[in-house]
């Protein structure tokens, strides 16, 4: 039987954590002036890290034991032409499409 799940994403920009809650069967979008590619040339290297956590593990455990022993459901590195490829959009579970991107665990595990 399968279960849904609230996702949490994270996404790293300058060393500032922006949280998200995206319910099953929806979408989150975010809206900005800025370019993607001006966003690009801000980030410590040309990779921009999401982090997907279930929500059940950011209730059960400590922000501090999320991290230490890394709960995460996936974690996507995404250059700038990840993003166009995707046109802009990230999926969780990653499409057949993102299965060359690099993300932890692999894409199929």
């Amino acid at each position: 039987m399968a279960h849904t799940i609230q996702i949490h994403y994270c996404l790293i920009v300058r060393y500032i954590y922006i949280y998200r809650r995206i319910e099953p069967q929806k979408y989150f979008s975010t809206d900005s002036r800025r370019k993607w590619r001006d966003i690009f040339k801000e980030l410590p290297k040309d990779t921009l890290s999401i982090f997907i956590f279930n929500t059940d593990t950011l209730n059960k455990y400590s922000w501090e034991e999320v991290r230490r022993d890394y709960k995460i459901l996936k974690r996507y590195d995404l250059s700038i032409q990840d993003l166009e490829l995707l046109d802009y959009k990230v999926y969780y579970p990653p499409t057949p499409a993102m299965s060359q991107m690099k993300m932890y665990p692999k894409y199929g595990r």
